[in-house]
């Protein structure tokens, strides 16, 4: 028998997909015997297969596990699609006052919620990300949200942005959607004027305008020296373009 870890935990992921695949219930089952002896990554999986094949017995495998292994699982589930919105928003409002909300599963899951609900009912998407505690969870739903909604409706985006609070996730939002109308550059550099935060206001204009600058330059010129910014930030930014 061999005594190499690394090895052992490969092939009880290799052996626990290829189960979770065709028997999901029985795969939960091993896991519920003994929920430590199994990784993160063999838990997300099993959750997911168990998850679309049968939602009732996903939450039921969910109550025979740890808390940890309990959020784990559901975000997994989550990040897959595979929770339906409202079960989820819940699920998840619930795990981030457990969990570190800035952590990569996490995150992933937001993303991924925010933007299935962007693409059928922004107006509840915009509710749910409103309601998320401030800092990173909220902002990267909004920025998901934006992101997948100004690809089919920028008009309400800009009504939404125009009409909603400043601050960080409206900042993160405006350059998100900045990025999706580059064919209309001073439009969009008029939008990332108005973020507050200067370094990011600064960025986002170098990394819209940086291509014209180097193929229009006076045009890249003529666009910066129209926005309302500080003459400071105005001058910093060309000499960033190469255009002062």
């Amino acid at each position: 028998l061999t005594n190499d870890t690394k090895l052992i935990e490969m092939t009880r992921l290799a052996v626990m997909k290829n189960l979770s695949s065709c028997e999901p219930e029985l795969a939960a089952a091993q896991i519920s015997a003994n929920p430590e002896l199994f990784s993160t990554e063999i838990l997300e999986n099993v959750a997911t297969e168990l998850a679309k094949h049968s939602l009732p017995e996903f939450l039921n495998f969910l109550q025979d596990l740890p808390q940890l292994r309990q959020d784990q699982a559901m975000v997994a589930a989550i990040s897959a699609d595979v929770i339906p919105f409202e079960s989820a928003q819940s699920h998840l409002a619930s795990i981030l006052t457990r969990n570190d909300p800035s952590s990569r599963e996490i995150t992933i899951a937001i993303e991924a919620l925010a933007q299935r609900i962007g693409m059928n009912d922004p107006a509840a998407g915009i509710g749910w990300a409103s309601s998320l505690p401030e800092g990173l969870p909220k902002e990267n739903a909004i920025k998901s949200l934006a992101q997948v909604w100004s690809a089919w409706d920028p008009f309400s985006v800009a009504a939404w942005l125009n009409d909603g609070p400043r601050g960080n996730s409206y900042d993160h939002a405006v350059s998100v959607f900045a990025a999706e109308i580059p064919d209309d550059p001073d439009t969009a550099a008029a939008w990332i004027s108005t973020v507050s935060d200067p370094n990011l206001r600064e960025t986002g204009l170098a990394e819209l305008l940086g291509p014209m600058a180097r193929d229009e330059p006076k045009r890249a010129a003529a666009i910066i020296e129209k926005l309302s910014i500080p003459e400071v930030e105005r001058v910093k930014i060309g000499k960033i373009l190469g255009i002062d």
